[in-house]
């Protein structure tokens, strides 16, 4: 103990810290420490209470003659007399040999005159020695207000309270220890460390978690609070603060035994790197071994807690053995003792050494029954099945005659599948058997508080031997992705979910539920496990060879062979694995090498036929062998050698379950060529065949497929129905098969059928629901989920559908409140663990989206804060940083959500940004937003910076290659602008998303010509082909090139395309609507008669209403159609159509008020009230689109909202403010004629005619002299700048467009020919 240390000094300083020390290590039996502190405190000087507690500690240690002599040396102090006397007497009755004589001797020298203080420490010790009548008679003896430097009254009484812990005596010390915690005084530290130690027992972390802050703080000499709260923090499963806690413990007392067990626990469990957790455990039993010396319970507990979380590692083993056998020197007769030691060795394969120490524990006490359990599985092991068969029949007996008698029912219900499998190969049975044990397993250790001593009774290491068993039952290749999910699958997966989270660092039990996941084709899922393993330990060659598995199921063969090949490169010996050979021969045979697939298979096949083993302990993986060898010969067009292989593979496995296997790979195989032939092969698989659910489904795939047989495809499923017993599997399987063929009617009959076998499946009731939904049947769906949650009120995943839909449904109100029922379950349950934590996120999201989707922004992104908060604690408690990565991804994504919410805000939206990107900085979408926002800021510096980390994260980003492009556009440096393009269009020509953005950003930087040479390359790649994306951005370039007939029928062309039909129909829409409303003057009525396509206003709005109609809004969000449909009820004008057309951008505006995308509404009314003869509303609308936040997205709205504005300025004769709306436009499309020609308006106006032409002449080209007003008024500001030849030019090209176009003559090209006449 630190006696140099001044703040430990306080303990000795203060009586009542010293006492608070010596009850909480009496609470935990630690009397080790006890003897320390009090030697310690009478070495500062001789003290009556430290000596007792001393002698108290002796006793309890097992040190009786010390006891003694400590109790004897204080029996005549009479302030401690009668505690001292009673701790005498209690020695004496432990000791091996009692003195009845001195024990009657000292009953009658006890008096009831004893003062207090003696009375006191009594009550306390006699609470300590289990006699509760005693220690209540004695505190309730001691006067009402008792205080003394050590301990008071009401002390005494929330110690024994909490050391009886019955409800009544917890709450009844509860009540005296919250009123002392909180008044300040010498004796609140006891108060406070009583308190948190009843808080905890109570599981009341929360409130634990609270008074040990303040403790800490006000009292940081007191270590133990720093211990309680890590407890607490790992009763709630949160490591990653349990970690952090003990390091503050660690650096004030580096050999705290406490601390350094909890963080070698912590590593047991956490991590996967086995060097550093053998160095903890050996750190651990160096200095519980020193610190505890007697301690042999404490032994025993860490013994076992190691054993279990050894994951069979010899080096754990043998520490666990150290302590174990240290608990056997102090107590060598305790039969459980040596069941542990047993135990050990049988984790380490030392069969015969453990048979014989279970038998010593027998002889010790013949009814230990973890003895006999452990006994029968040696036996197994040894293969001495009859005597571990009558052992073991004789405690089932037991067990169906006493309930509960025997302990652990899963542990024999395990070893009865153990030996079912191992004698009798009964694996049926076994599997049966397998699934009670998993399921009384959970029942067992349901409402397991997690402590140390919670990894006795969960025991990981059991979960791993069940689920071993599992695994040697399981498929080894995934099922296809028609099949039904086995039940062993399904059963085996639950199981590894809960090891996994038990003991994330166990990376035995990690790739094996990669391998489950992998097999149920969840292949995302055991990709990411098993990169994680392979992080952990790069030499980890079973990780290794799933990862090639992974990866060849996912069709990327290179990452297949690179892992099969790192695989072998670790242990040359895995070469001769059926699984390496299996898939060696598939990669051969994807790129064609099938000869090389046979030689391999071949190889493998003989030796699989040399070993001799027994084909009833193959796998599917050996049976695979044959089939791929099969369907090698089958490719190379050697039918017969094919034939003779798999006749070969049934002869070998004629007596096994893989016959029928081996059919319905016969049958696929043959399928295409003879379909009617292969259904007779899958007819042979009859009901009594565990594949016979398989063999259906490749039946009803090949009537479905290769005959096109619908009818026969729905007689598959119903006679399935017929051949098996009524159960909901079936039916659910057949309604999944209806709704794959989109027969939703008989797909909910088939689900009906499955609610009269079990009228209580959830599954059968959510997916009525969900058809129903895909029907637009709402209440009926909303009925089953109603049913489905009043079954299962706990499952707060259907509570979240039913909120979801009612989301959907616009239903905002019932939505909300369906989530905020949901939330306190959540909000409690989110401590348990990881998932339970993902949930209450989840759900917070979801309340985020109903708050958006109800116009309450700022309501969805508190809720999104409420998520992050959540999501960051996850994070917290996460040290892997492979495991980290999805959480953190989770979090930036809630990051980017609220950045989408805050558009509006420019300065809540690059701070989400950035949180997002510090959290995780690969996160694409915060980074392409950030750019973006910098981008619209003219920032481009900031731009350019992220779009650089943003390729460094992902070299392909198109995004952000076209921002850096966009920079260099605003850089004037076009060269390299396009530079940027070419990069992504050199491999691609034909990336149509990639040339539709080039064209927007070349029209925008008044460039749009140099589009072409990229259209006729991409056109070039397509070779003649019709592609959509072609047409559209054909289309794109016409429309910015005012050559728009040609521009509508390549919209036109790609109308019907899912990717490019909504966006051209826009298109269309908005080019028949700029033919007849001038968007700076929407009062103002283009004339159409001059137009070359002398199309009527009638005719353009009637086209805009017919494409509006059909206008869906998968890629366009609603609003965009209803602006659409206002701007044609302006083109109509009349009256009604002005007012329908003003209520409905009211409307817009109404809705989307506190959204971040109000301006389209906004220039639309605005629009309303020009055309309306009202400009200055219009004007007083339009004045707030300079306070809002421009973003290219609202590019072309900001555009009319600027042009409208200033033509209302110009009006008005108010130049000076026109002029600023028109640099806004031009700024932003540099292509913008209507802005050039509006500010070579205002130079006319000011007799600027130079530069009222050179503003004209931009216009004249951008609009590709297709304007004859446009070319009037250039030709005539030519005229007024005295360039007469221009004048006379453009005079030309007007009358060459329209030879009819009024005055054009007279007014200007006579008078310039007659001005340059001499």
């Amino acid at each position: 103990y630190q006696s140099n240390n001044k703040k430990w000094n306080q303990v000795f300083l203060n009586p009542q810290a010293f006492m608070a020390y010596v009850q909480y290590y009496a609470k935990k039996k630690l009397y080790r420490h006890i003897i320390d502190i009090c030697t310690e405190k009478n070495n500062k000087g001789e003290d009556p209470v430290a000596r007792f507690w001393l002698a108290f500690a002796h006793t309890k240690g097992g040190n009786v003659s010390e006891a003694i002599r400590g109790f004897s040396s204080i029996k005549d102090t009479r302030e401690i007399r009668h505690a001292a006397l009673l701790g005498l007497i209690y020695s004496h009755q432990q000791s091996s040999n009692p003195d009845e004589n001195a024990i009657s001797l000292l009953e009658s020298e006890i008096d009831g005159l004893a003062p207090d203080s003696a009375k006191a420490h009594a009550a306390l010790f006699a609470a300590h020695t289990g006699d509760f009548a005693k220690a209540r008679t004695l505190e309730s003896s001691i006067s009402e207000n008792y205080s003394d430097a050590y301990i008071t009254k009401n002390i005494i009484k929330g110690w024994i309270g909490l050391i009886n812990s019955t409800d009544a005596s917890l709450k009844e010390a509860e009540d005296v220890l919250v009123e002392g915690a909180e008044v300040k005084s010498k004796s609140q530290i006891n108060f406070m460390v009583a308190l948190a130690l009843l808080y905890q027992t109570n599981k009341s972390y929360e409130l634990s978690t609270k008074l040990l802050n303040k403790l800490i703080v006000s009292h940081d000499y007191f270590v133990p609070a720093l211990i309680i709260k890590s407890e607490v923090l790992m009763a709630q499963n949160q490591w990653h603060q349990v970690f952090e806690n003990i390091k503050r413990v660690k650096s004030k007392d580096p050999q705290n035994m406490e601390a350094t067990i909890l963080l070698t626990l912590y590593h047991l469990i956490n991590t996967s790197d086995q060097n550093m957790v053998i160095s903890e455990v050996k750190t651990c039993v160096k200095i519980v071994l020193e610190k505890e010396q007697a301690n042999h319970k404490l032994f025993a507990t860490l013994g076992q807690v190691f054993t279990n979380l050894s994951q069979k590692k010899v080096s754990i083993l043998e520490c666990a053995s150290q302590l174990i056998q240290a608990a056997i020197a102090q107590s060598p007769y305790d039969s459980n003792y040596h069941t542990y030691a047993a135990k050990i060795q049988l984790l380490k394969g030392e069969y015969e050494d453990a048979n014989q120490t279970f038998q010593t524990a027998l002889e010790y006490e013949e009814s230990n029954l973890e003895a006999n359990k452990g006994l029968i599985r040696t036996l197994t092991m040894q293969k001495n099945y009859s005597d571990a068969e009558m052992i073991l029949d004789s405690l089932n007996q037991i067990q169906e005659s006493l309930d509960d008698s025997l302990g652990s029912q899963a542990q024999l219900t395990f070893l009865n599948a153990l030996l079912a499998w191992r004698s009798t190969s009964d694996k049926a049975t076994t599997i049966e058997l397998l699934n009670q044990t998993f399921d009384q397993y959970c029942a067992e250790t349901k409402k397991l508080e997690i402590n140390v001593s919670y990894f006795i009774a969960s025991n990981p290491q059991f979960l791993m031997d069940i689920a071993e068993e599992y695994t040697i039952h399981l498929p080894s290749e995934p099922r296809g992705a028609t099949d039904p999910v086995q039940p062993i699958v399904s059963n085996c997966q639950q199981l590894l979910s809960k090891l996994t989270s038990l003991v994330p660092g166990n990376l035995g039990a990690q790739i094996l539920f990669a391998r489950v996941e992998y097999i149920n084709r969840n292949f995302a899922n055991a990709s990411t496990i098993v990169k994680r393993c392979i992080q952990a330990n790069k030499e980890f060659v079973e990780a290794h060879l799933l990862a090639s598995q992974i990866a060849y199921s996912e069709g990327n063969i290179s990452a297949a062979k690179s892992s099969l090949d790192w695989a072998q490169s670790l242990n040359f010996a895995v070469k001769d694995m059926p699984e390496y050979s299996l898939l060696k021969a598939k990669i051969a045979s994807f790129k064609g090498d099938y000869e090389r697939a046979q030689n391999i298979l071949n190889r493998a096949t003989t030796h699989l036929k040399s070993s001799d083993s027994n084909p009833k302990n193959h796998t599917t993986v050996h049976v695979s062998l044959y089939l791929e060898l099969a369907g090698t010969y089958h490719k190379l067009g050697n039918s017969d050698e094919a034939t003779e292989i798999i006749n070969d593979a049934i002869s070998i496995y004629h007596n096994t379950d893989f016959t029928g296997l081996i059919n319905i790979e016969n049958a696929k195989m043959i399928a295409e060529k003879n379909p009617d032939a292969a259904i007779r092969i899958l007819e042979r698989i009859g009901p009594n065949d565990r594949n016979y659910m398989r063999a259906m489904s490749v039946k009803a795939s090949i009537h479905l497929h290769h005959r096109h047989d619908k009818e026969s495809f729905s007689a598959v499923y119903e006679q399935l129905i017929e051949n098996t017993p009524k159960s909901v599997k079936s039916y659910i399987f057949m309604g999944d098969a209806y709704l794959s063929v989109q027969e939703p009617e008989k797909a909910i009959e088939s689900y009906s059928n499955a609610l009269n076998v079990d009228g209580n499946n959830i599954e059968a009731l959510t997916k009525i629901g969900k058809t129903h939904f895909t029907m637009h049947r709402y209440n009926e769906c909303i009925d089953s989920f109603k049913k489905a949650i009043s079954i299962r009120p706990e499952d707060m995943s259907l509570s979240y559908e039913l909120a979801h839909i009612y989301m959907k449904l616009k239903q905002f109100t019932i939505a909300e409140n369906i989530i905020k029922e949901m939330m306190p379950k959540l909000s409690s349950a989110q401590n348990l663990d990881v998932i339970q934590s993902s949930r209450f996120v989840k759900t917070l999201q979801l309340m985020a989206d109903v708050q958006s989707a109800n116009s309450n922004i700022d309501g969805a992104i508190a809720e999104l804060e409420k998520a992050k908060s959540v999501q960051k604690t996850i994070l917290a408690n996460m040290h892997d940083e492979e495991a980290r990565k999805p959480f953190a991804k989770t979090a930036a994504d809630l990051c980017f959500k609220q950045a989408k919410l805050a558009m509006d805000n420019p300065k809540l939206l690059p701070q989400y940004c950035s949180e997002g990107i510090q959290i995780d900085p690969t996160h694409e979408p915060c980074m392409e937003l950030l750019a973006d926002v910098h981008l619209d800021r003219d920032d481009l510096e900031s731009c350019e910076s992220v779009c650089l980390s943003l390729l460094r994260v992902n070299p392909r980003n198109e995004k952000a290659t076209m921002t850096l492009a966009s920079i260099k556009f605003k850089d004037n440096k076009f060269e390299e602008a396009i530079e940027y393009f070419e990069k992504l269009l050199k491999n691609k020509p034909d990336n149509f998303n990639v040339l539709s953005k080039l064209i927007g950003l070349l029209y925008r930087a008044g460039k749009v010509e140099n589009a072409k040479e990229f259209i006729e390359q991409a056109e070039k790649t397509i070779q003649g082909s019709s592609s959509s994306g072609l047409h559209f951005c054909k289309g794109l370039h016409y429309r910015f090139t005012h050559q728009l007939r040609e521009a509508l029928h390549e919209f036109n062309q790609t109308r019907s395309s899912s990717e490019w039909g909504e966006l051209s129909v826009v298109n269309m829409i908005e080019i028949y609507l700029g033919e007849i409303i001038s968007w700076e003057d929407p009062a103002k009525l283009i004339n159409t008669s001059n137009t070359k396509s002398n199309l009527k206003t009638e005719e353009n709005v009637q086209a805009a209403e017919n494409l509006l109609e059909n206008l869906t809004t998968r890629v366009i969000s609603p609003m965009r159609k209803e602006l659409l449909r206002g701007y044609i009820l302006i083109a109509k004008r009349k009256k009604s159509s002005f007012e329908a057309s003003q209520q409905l951008f009211m409307q817009v505006m109404k809705d989307y008020k506190k959204s971040t995308r109000p301006i389209p509404a906004l220039v639309g009314l605005a629009a309303v009230f020009i055309a309306m003869k009202q400009p200055l509303k219009a004007k007083n609308n339009l004045k707030h689109i300079n306070k809002k936040y421009y973003t290219r997205e609202l590019a072309d709205d900001f555009e009319h909202g600027w042009l409208m504005l200033a033509n209302i300025y110009i009006g008005l004769q108010k130049f000076d403010l026109a002029i600023p709306q028109l640099e806004n436009c031009i700024a932003a499309n540099q292509s913008c004629a209507k802005a050039y020609e509006l500010r070579g308006h205002v130079y006319a106006k000011n007799m600027a005619y130079k530069d009222a032409a050179t503003c004209y002449e931009r216009a004249w080209q951008l609009l590709n002299r297709s304007d004859p007003v446009v070319g009037y008024k250039l030709a005539f500001n030519y005229m007024k700048a005295n360039r007469f030849v221009d004048a006379i030019n453009v005079c030309h090209q007007v009358l060459a467009y329209d030879p009819d176009y009024p005055r054009i003559k007279k007014d200007i090209l006579h008078k310039a020919r007659a001005s340059l006449r001499p």
